[in-house]
């Protein structure tokens, strides 16, 4: 395999374990993402529960599947309905199982409507489908439904990047600080809490005040004094708060406490009845920006054409990984770096001259400085014409005889002219 081509398999095998790596870091921390808050998931974190509880006892539900400006918009073309019921029809006292067919206790009340308000718009968070420069264009479509008489339940996520977190209409306090310690870091991201009713409001959530049970989210919404605390954190900070805002009522709670997983607890399902009968039973839910939207028009020219386009350059792409992994050329090999002794490094020279052809020009310089450094020196006359065509055998002929004859050998070489002195 060529340099190039070795370099080529090795920095793709660390792509794939630095992709392998992230995808096994990031997939189980992304786990309770996914579909959380919709009203048509069924995983632990979604709200079907609670839409089909709702649906049971007699509300209308609207899932919202266009932007929440063109359906508050559609919304105030509508008359409001006056008279208004405030709680829906069937029976108002609730069997629990674990009170053994004992009715619940009455649910606290929240703070009564001032006007017939067209329902409750229900902001069910984390949103998956929301950019951040979108979130600015909320303010004022939640803005219109508030002071139409409207409610808005706003259930926080609590996440870093929730988009709760973008809209300015309420500002947020943190839970806790992330620790840094990996072994502290884990329980942190996984603690639960029981949210105790708030002192002087009694009964909140009905059943004599049963807490309820969330997982600890990484912010809290900051609630003014006016507003009606229900429960409260272990730290005593607020976490589900009823206040007023242009005309209507706002709801802050937890996501998790009305999700699938936790419906199921007493005080959980307590808080969700408190809410119907308190609000009223016409609910809309935001699914928008959970996926929930229109089927788009089919798609022109222009889509097929980046389609195409697309497919052509992930062609390219893999016609160059192809040509960069193929083998070009035979294998190139390093030579070898030349150290050590004097001996050592004049081989390496010899060596390389050799492979070069440098034999007849290292015969001529040789008997060249062998006569400018002796002048006395005497040296056969064939020895001139063997060098102008000396090869590998006939260089080391001519550097024999040139060492005899410097060693004072007295020997005369064949054709040699005899000197009787």
């Amino acid at each position: 395999m060529t340099g190039p081509a070795r370099r080529l398999w090795r920095w793709s095998a660390v792509a794939a374990l630095f992709l392998g790596t992230a995808a096994v870091t990031v997939v189980p921390l992304g786990d309770r993402g996914g579909s959380r808050g919709s009203t048509i998931s069924r995983g632990p974190g979604g709200w079907l529960a609670a839409r089909r509880y709702l649906q049971a006892r007699g509300a209308r539900v609207t899932l919202i599947s266009e932007p929440l400006a063109r359906y508050v918009q559609e919304q105030s073309v509508e008359p409001v309905e006056a008279g208004e019921p405030a709680e829906p029809a069937g029976s108002l006292e609730l069997r629990d199982r674990t009170t053994h067919g004992e009715p619940r206790q009455r649910v606290a009340p929240l703070p009564p409507r001032r006007q017939p308000g067209p329902g409750v718009l229900a902001l069910v968070f984390p949103w998956q489908a929301l950019a951040a420069a979108e979130a600015a264009d909320l303010e004022e479509p939640i803005e219109a439904h508030l002071g139409r008489g409207g409610d808005v339940v706003l259930a926080y996520s609590g996440e870093a990047s929730g988009a709760e977190r973008l809209l300015d209409v309420w500002q947020w306090d943190r839970a806790g600080e992330v620790p840094l310690a990996p072994w502290r870091w884990w329980p942190f991201t996984h603690r639960e809490w029981q949210l105790r009713p708030a002192p002087g409001v009694p009964g909140a959530g009905g059943g004599g005040g049963r807490p309820l049970r969330v997982w600890a989210p990484r912010a809290l919404p900051q609630v003014g004094p006016a507003a009606t605390v229900l429960f409260t954190t272990p730290e005593g900070k607020p976490a589900v708060a009823v206040y007023r805002h242009h005309g209507g009522r706002v709801v802050v709670l937890p996501a998790d406490a009305l999700s699938n997983a936790r419906l199921g607890e007493a005080g959980n399902a307590d808080l969700l009845e408190t809410l119907l009968r308190n609000l009223g039973p016409r609910w809309a839910f935001d699914e928008v920006d959970h996926g929930l939207v229109t089927a788009p028009a089919a798609r022109g020219p222009l889509g097929r054409a980046a389609d195409l386009l697309l497919a052509h350059l992930v062609l390219l792409y893999l016609l160059a990984v192809l040509a960069l992994a193929r083998r070009q050329g035979p294998a190139w090999r390093e030579p070898a770096t030349v150290a050590g002794s004097t001996a050592t490094f004049l081989l390496g020279m010899g060596a390389l001259h050799h492979r070069l052809g440098h034999h007849a020009e290292a015969a001529r310089l040789l008997l060249r400085r062998a006569r400018e450094l002796d002048r006395g020196l005497r040296l056969p006359p064939d020895l001139d014409r063997q060098a102008a065509s000396a090869g590998p055998r006939e260089l080391v002929e001519i550097a024999t005889q040139v060492a005899r004859r410097r060693a004072g050998d007295p020997r005369i070489e064949p054709g040699e002219p005899h000197d009787p002195d």
